[in-house]
C-alpha cells in the first residue's frame, strides 16, 4: 500500500518517523511530506498567495515551509501526482486531539485536506509525553504504529464515509481496549491566556499574551472521546471534513420564503 504521511510537528518529529519505520517494516511504500517545522494549532489553514518551499531532505521525504494542510496539498497536487497514495495518515501527534480541540488541530487539518480531495485519511494522536522521556515516547509511538498497521491490514472492512477523517487517539501506555466514541462537545485542555506584560494598553499601546492549556480535572464520565481516553481507552471516530449541515439548512426555509415573498 502506498501511504502519504504528514503531521503538524514537522517532518523530523519522532512520531512521524517511528510511524514510517513501523509501516515500512510491514512492506508499505511510505512517502513523507510534512511541514519543515512545528506547526501545531494551525488547524486547516493554508498559505494563500505566499510562496512555499518544498525541499527533498531524504529519499521519499519532503519538507514544506507551510502549514500541515499546505504540505498535504503540495504532496497530492505535485509530489505524488504520478504516484497517488492509497491513504493519507497525519501523525503520530504528541498530544491528544479529541473533543473541541480537533478544531484547532493541525494534525486533523492535514488529514482533512486529504479527505476533501477524495482520499481516505487518518489523523493519529497520542497522549502527550514530555520530549525528555524519549524511551516512553518511542514505546508509545511503536505501540500506536502497530495499531495503525492493523487498521491498514483490515482496510477493506471499513465502510468509509465520503469526505470524513478517521480520528484515532491512544494513551501513551497499554490500553484497556479500543472503543468507538463520538467527538465530545467539551475539550480536554482548558485554554488560558497568560499576560506577559505588566503595563496597561493605554500607556504602552501593547499587551503581550501567551496562550497555553492545562488538562481538565473535572472531565465528564461518558462514552465520548475526551472521557474515554482519560479512562485509558484508545478511541476511534469519524470527523466530517465537509462544513455543511444538510438537515439543519432546511430549517432556513421559512427565512428564505420571507425574501422571496412566499
Amino acid at each position: 500500500m502506498r501511504i502519504l504521511l504528514s503531521n503538524d510537528d514537522g517532518y523530523s518529529a519522532p512520531g512521524i518517523q517511528v510511524l514510517a519505520e513501523v509501516l515500512r517494516a510491514k512492506g508499505h511504500d511510505i512517502w513523507i511530506v510534512a511541514p519543515s517545522e512545528e506547526r501545531s494549532g494551525n488547524s486547516h489553514a493554508i498559505s494563500i498567495l505566499s510562496p512555499l518551499l518544498c525541499k527533498c531532505v531524504a529519499e521519499k521525504t519532503f519538507s514544506v515551509s507551510g502549514t500541515p494542510a499546505d504540505a498535504v496539498a503540495v504532496a497530492l497536487a505535485d509530489v505524488l501526482k504520478d504516484n497517488k497514495p492509497d491513504v493519507v495518515i497525519s501523525g503520530i501527534n504528541n498530544g491528544y486531539n479529541v473533543g473541541r480541540d480537533v478544531n484547532y488541530s493541525g494534525t486533523v487539518g492535514a488529514a482533512t485536506e486529504a479527505a476533501l480531495e477524495g482520499y481516505k485519511a487518518i489523523a493519529v494522536s497520542m497522549e502527550r509525553v514530555h520530549p525528555s522521556n524519549a524511551q516512553l515516547l518511542r514505546a508509545g509511538f511503536l505501540r500506536i504504529g502497530e495499531l495503525i498497521a492493523n487498521v491498514l491490514q483490515n482496510f477493506d472492512t471499513i465502510e468509509w464515509p465520503v469526505m470524513e477523517v478517521l480520528n484515532i487517539n491512544h494513551p501513551a501506555r497499554e490500553v484497556l481496549g479500543v472503543k468507538l466514541a463520538e467527538c465530545s462537545s467539551t475539550n480536554l485542555y482548558q485554554p488560558h491566556y497568560e499576560r506577559l506584560t505588566t503595563s496597561q494598553p493605554r500607556t504602552s499601546h501593547m499587551v503581550v499574551y501567551m496562550m497555553g492549556g492545562d488538562v481538565r480535572t473535572n472531565l465528564p464520565e461518558n462514552s465520548e472521546d475526551v472521557s474515554l481516553v482519560q479512562s485509558g481507552y484508545a478511541v476511534m471516530s469519524f470527523l466530517q471534513a465537509r462544513q455543511s449541515s444538510t438537515v439543519n439548512t432546511q430549517k432556513l426555509q421559512k427565512l428564505v420564503g420571507c425574501f422571496s415573498g412566499k
